[in-house]
Parts: structure tokens; C-alpha cells; sequence
């Protein structure tokens, strides 16, 4: 892992070290044949890109790490998206390029709908992300409303289908914030741009949230 991290929880301690030894593995097999020592050593084409990418922290790109257990996300700016699989409730942590814990995303076990609060370093709630189901004759579709830590709704976004791949969001002031799921990738990407006064940590999360639910639906399709 790129960061250290303390938990109360020996469990969290336990996925940690899981995690750790199979990306840890990977890597190591991965090294031996890109030894940047090696006169076929290439940078990544994108390389120069992401660089540039960084000087706008409101518009990156989140990738989904495939060496790893969950659904991990690298933010291209600097950060990351992690999955805590062994937590009751699916539930993300959100780190920036320094490794410090920035957000935690939990969503309810029991309630009518999805409900994902979201609360920061210290457990002061920042506000919630709620999924509603809209049923129709014909056809069924979703809307998200992002609210406050007083409940107050601060964002909608259009209709969704499940496998939707892109997210509008407009908040109260006319901003918005568009998220685009790339067709043709390994692993899911998304493109996020933010252009609106909502706090970033609101956001971040809906991304790996639509991506594990679009996952654990296929596999249960495939079944």
C-alpha cells in the first residue's frame, strides 16, 4: 500500500495485510519485467497527461485498481478511493496524495432506499448521498439527491438507469457535476468534473458506489 494507516478494529488491521500481500505480490512479479533500469523501460503513455491533470483538482480521472481486493479507486490527482470488505454495510474510505484520511462513505444496512453518509477525519458527519427507486410502468430508473449534514438537499441529478455510465448532478446554484463512465476500459474508469460549490467529499464517493453495484448486479446476472 502507498500509505500507512492505524485502526482500533483487528479486522481492519487483517483486510490491510490481505490486501497488502496480494498487491505486494503482483507487484513484485510485475517488477521483474519493467525494470526502469531496462533500455525498454517506457513511461506510461498517459504519463504526461495525469501530470497536467493535477493542476485542476476539480477535474480527474478515477481508475479502478484491479491488483487488489474490493472496489479500490486511484484518483488521478493525487489519492485514492478504498474499499473496507471486511466492514459491515458496504463502506469506502477517500485518502489524499499524502495518504491522510480525508472521508469515510458508509452505507445504511437498514433503510428503504440507499443511504450513504458520509462523514470526515474525525466523524463529523459532512452530509449524505441518497438513491431513490422510481418504478413505472414501463421502466424503472433512479435519481440521487445530495444533502447536508442538516439533511438540507444541496444537489439532484437526472434520471439514472442501473448500468448507467453517466452521472449530471446540478446543485441549488446552477452549478454541475458530471461523471463519465468510459466504454472500452480495463476496469472501470470514470471521468468526474466538478464545477460547483458542493464539498468535493460529497462527490468523490458516488463513482466507486455506482461501480460496486453495477459489478455485484452482473454477478448475480451471471449466476
Amino acid at each position: 500500500m502507498k500509505h500507512l494507516k492505524t485502526y482500533k478494529s483487528y479486522s481492519i488491521d487483517e483486510e490491510i495485510n490481505w490486501k497488502g500481500a496480494l498487491v505486494g505480490g503482483a507487484l513484485a512479479t510485475g517488477l521483474v519485467g519493467c525494470d526502469p533500469s531496462s533500455s525498454n523501460y517506457q513511461l506510461p503513455d498517459n504519463y504526461k497527461t495525469k501530470s497536467e491533470e493535477s493542476k485542476n483538482s476539480n477535474s480527474f480521472t478515477m481508475d479502478q485498481e484491479l491488483l487488489t481486493v474490493g472496489m479500490d479507486m486511484q484518483i488521478s490527482t493525487g489519492g485514492r478511493v478504498e474499499q473496507r470488505t471486511l466492514s459491515f454495510g458496504n463502506k469506502f474510505e477517500y485518502f489524499d496524495q499524502s495518504g491522510k484520511l480525508k472521508a469515510t462513505a458508509k452505507q445504511e444496512v437498514f433503510s428503504l432506499g440507499t443511504v450513504i453518509n458520509i462523514s470526515d477525519e474525525s466523524g463529523n458527519k459532512i452530509g449524505s448521498v441518497e438513491q431513490e427507486i422510481i418504478e413505472s410502468m414501463f421502466s424503472m430508473y433512479s435519481k440521487y439527491s445530495i444533502k447536508d449534514a442538516s439533511g438540507k438537499v444541496i444537489g439532484k441529478s437526472d434520471k439514472l438507469d442501473f448500468f448507467t455510465t453517466n452521472v449530471d448532478i446540478s446543485d441549488m446554484s446552477g452549478g454541475q457535476i458530471t461523471m463519465s463512465k468510459a466504454y472500452l476500459s480495463i476496469g472501470d474508469s470514470w471521468e468526474v468534473n466538478i464545477n460547483s460549490s458542493i464539498d468535493k467529499r460529497l462527490i468523490i464517493f458516488i463513482p466507486a458506489f455506482i461501480s460496486l453495484a453495477q459489478s455485484e448486479k452482473s454477478e448475480e446476472s451471471e449466476d
